[in-house]
């Protein structure tokens, strides 16, 4: 079996441990072949948190570039960012920035926060409303469409709340999600930091935050692959039992696995 991941955070963005020098470390330990670094990606005006501030950038590249001269003989390592899609960096061309002169080798889509059609700011965390689903996946929609993500982290994590069962609102947005994922050939990613939040109980079912059994049927039925996110925020869930429960999941109900970029 390849071992890589490429969803991989760092001290910076304030709620995670390690260094890019950790995580190599433990890639190696763990006889991973790729490790993709990918802390949350600042914004120039450093009006969001739960991420590196701007003026660290270039710190957090350096620090790749350093495990990337250490390890080079036994770890392919590449510079990335997860970051979320909003109008404002689009139209500054930031994506691009980050991408050519920045030079990291892909972005990774992870909508954490979005605006709706009214322009009122949500977290996907606390969405009351099922029907906000829909302005979560039209904002992903918009992102893929740039051309700037390779990958979409998480996707389903628009039926995180614990107090609404699965719904119409829920199934059109697996449906605008995995369509614009066809069309933009976009990854999508079954996100094993889903499994280590455990099961909860919903109105309709038991089961984890995400990855959610629902969307990966429509998934699969679309004829999609996926790749397997650590969602690490420490080294030693880099590749752990969460990730390997992922692969298990996967390969039971037939989703064929992305293994490397």
């Amino acid at each position: 079996m390849t071992r890589a991941n490429y969803h991989t955070h760092t001290f910076r963005c304030g709620h995670a441990v390690g260094t890019p020098l950790d995580y190599a470390k433990e890639a190696v330990a763990k006889d991973l072949c790729e490790l993709g670094m990918s802390d949350h990606g600042p914004f120039p005006q450093n009006n969001h948190g739960s991420r590196m501030k701007y003026e660290e950038l270039d710190q957090y590249l350096d620090e790749i570039d350093i495990a990337k001269s250490i390890y080079k003989d036994k770890l392919n390592i590449l510079k990335s960012a997860e970051i979320e899609f909003t109008k404002t960096a689009a139209k500054d061309n930031y994506y691009d920035f980050l991408l050519s002169s920045k030079k990291m080798d892909y972005l990774i889509l992870g909508q954490h926060w979005f605006y709706d059609k009214y322009g009122d700011f949500h977290n996907v965390y606390n969405l009351r409303s099922a029907e906000l689903a829909l302005d979560y996946a039209a904002t992903c929609v918009q992102g893929m469409k740039t051309g700037c993500f390779k990958i979409l982290a998480h996707p389903d994590i628009f039926a995180y709340e614990l107090t609404i069962g699965w719904n119409d609102f829920y199934e059109q947005a697996c449906d605008m999600i995995i369509q614009a994922a066809i069309d933009t050939k976009t990854i999508l990613e079954f996100n094993a930091n889903g499994i280590r939040r455990g099961k909860q109980t919903y109105p309709d079912e038991e089961r984890y935050v995400y990855p959610h059994k629902r969307f990966w049927q429509k998934a699969k039925q679309a004829g999609l692959c996926a790749i397997v996110g650590s969602d690490a925020h420490s080294p030693d869930v880099l590749w752990d039992d969460a990730v390997e429960k992922s692969i298990s999941i996967m390969n039971e109900n037939g989703i064929r696995r992305i293994e490397k970029l």
